[in-house]
């Protein structure tokens, strides 16, 4: 189970991260 969070956290910040240098999606990812 924390496996699972630690996964989908590490996922969801590569996102921001990759989506914060390709495009403005800064909002995006802060929400």
């Amino acid at each position: 189970m924390v496996r699972y969070i630690l996964l989908a956290l590490t996922k969801f910040t590569f996102f921001c991260t990759s989506c914060q240098r390709s495009f403005d999606y800064t909002q995006a990812c802060s929400v």
